[in-house]
């Protein structure tokens, strides 16, 4: 028996050994990744790595980053799969229908054993969907996603070679282009908002074709039916010797999501806002005080853009530097986010404080505001109660537009938790340059309320 293969069940075993405990009694983020890194490298150790590349007929030797560019590899197939399941059947769908394509990916390849554990596999996640398929009996779990994950990976590496020569990503790129989309829109998301990379919404892809007005079945269909064109693409660029159908095929399926608007479209204009706001930021000159801003509607239909005018309005009369407004209330289905600064020269003064501070409606965690300003030889004091009240009318306002009641307390019906509503504690340090940031925010043991979307 090979040794990859000995180390691939050696790794197995350790991915579903960390995944039954977080299934049981759940794992921090990074001590689950810890776990994938140790069967990551198990797998490495054996012989499953990227020597060389091949990129549209060129040989790249990758040297010392063979290590780390497999690493990567792998550790992105296993989260990512494990991502994208989020819905009955999505998870079983999309790793058959890939773990199929592997299959004939490597068979072309001339790697018959890893054709071998690709069909294996395909089999039983064939077999799995008649339970797992809507309204599901069985569920994969984080032991299952991760396994599957770890296997697409070796076999994204596996089946890409062909003898000794370079391993090709376009085709494995290919097969992989849903989780791969998702993972990045959400990487995206989260990063140019502000947010934590480990934060939770409902703007995945399943999130947002339900949204849409797609039913369960529905959403497996389409997500099926663009997985089933994508894989055609990857199996006729090996069989064609061409990485172009590949690359042109992951092209068309994220290009066809983003303009029919069914997902990535918000994420493409937070890229797109950014960028001109950033190439605006390199030519202004001078003493130019007007205000700059960027809105993004991520998701749901609220009247955020009333509110934001407010907030807006509000800057500008108490002479703040920066406002954000970030809404995330995945149980509400909501997402927005907006930023506006005023641009000041550079001869201006660098005394400033910040404040980010936790906004709530009833106690629910609804978003966050952050201010940053000049003190403009006033006392911090005032400036505090001035953001003070600016943060009172925004939450006496989100109170209106989410539809919770304003009573101090709410109960949780799923968690049968009281949330209290969240203080923040200013700590100002210093003077030119003072910090104003409330501690992490802390809604009792209520984040259930707001976790109710898959990460």
């Amino acid at each position: 028996m090979r040794p990859e293969l000995v180390g691939l069940a050696i790794a197995a075993a350790i991915i579903g050994l960390v995944g039954v405990v977080d299934d049981l009694v759940g794992l921090r983020g990074g001590h689950k990744v810890l776990g994938q890194m140790l069967a990551v490298s198990v797998v490495i150790f054996t012989g499953v790595k990227f020597d060389t590349i091949n990129v549209f007929g060129w040989t790249i030797d990758l040297g010392v980053m063979t290590i780390p560019i497999t690493v990567f590899w792998l550790l992105g197939a296993i989260n990512a799969l494990n991502l994208i399941d989020g819905l009955d059947g999505m998870l079983g769908s999309i790793g058959c229908i890939v773990c199929g394509s592997f299959a004939a990916l490597a068979y072309l390849s001339g790697q018959v054993q890893a054709a071998f554990v690709a069909t294996a596999v395909a089999g039983s996640l064939l077999g799995f969907l008649f339970f797992n398929f809507p309204p599901a009996t069985i569920f994969l779990g984080d032991c299952g996603s991760m396994l599957v994950g770890l296997v697409v990976g070796v076999l994204g590496i596996e089946s890409s070679l062909k003898g000794a020569a370079a391993a090709s990503l376009a085709a494995p790129a290919a097969l992989l282009v849903i989780p791969i989309f998702d993972t990045s829109a959400a990487i995206v998301r989260r990063w140019l908002t502000g947010r934590s990379i480990y934060s939770t919404d409902r703007a995945h892809l399943h999130h947002r074709l339900i949204d849409s007005g797609f039913s369960n079945r529905q959403v497996l269909l389409l997500v099926g039916l663009i997985c089933l064109l994508a894989s055609a693409g990857a199996i006729a660029s090996q069989a064609l010797k061409s990485q172009m159908v590949a690359l042109l095929s992951l092209l068309g399926v994220m290009t066809t999501l983003v303009v029919t608007r069914l997902f990535g479209h918000a994420e493409f204009l937070l890229i797109k806002v950014r960028f001109w706001s950033a190439l605006a930021e390199l030519r202004r000159s001078g003493h130019h005080h007007n205000g700059r801003q960027i809105e993004v509607r991520l998701q749901g239909s609220g009247d955020w853009n009333e509110l934001w005018r407010q907030v807006i309005a509000a800057a500008e009369d108490s002479d703040f530097k920066s406002v954000c407004l970030d809404v995330n209330a995945p149980a509400l289905k909501e997402g927005y986010h907006a930023r506006w600064g005023r641009v000041h020269s550079d001869e201006e003064s660098p005394c400033y404080w910040k404040a980010e501070i936790p906004l709530t409606a009833a106690g629910q965690f609804v978003g966050r505001l952050e201010v940053v300003g000049t003190r403009n030889g006033q006392p911090i004091g005032e400036r505090i109660a001035e953001v003070g009240r600016l943060v009172a009318d925004l939450e006496a306002t989100m109170g209106d537009l989410t539809g919770f009641a304003s009573t101090p307390n709410l109960r949780d019906s799923q968690a049968g938790r009281v949330v209290r509503p969240v203080t923040p504690v200013f700590d100002v340090t210093g003077s030119a340059g003072a910090i104003l940031s409330p501690p992490a925010a802390v809604l009792s043991d209520s984040t259930v309320a707001n976790r109710v979307a898959n990460s």
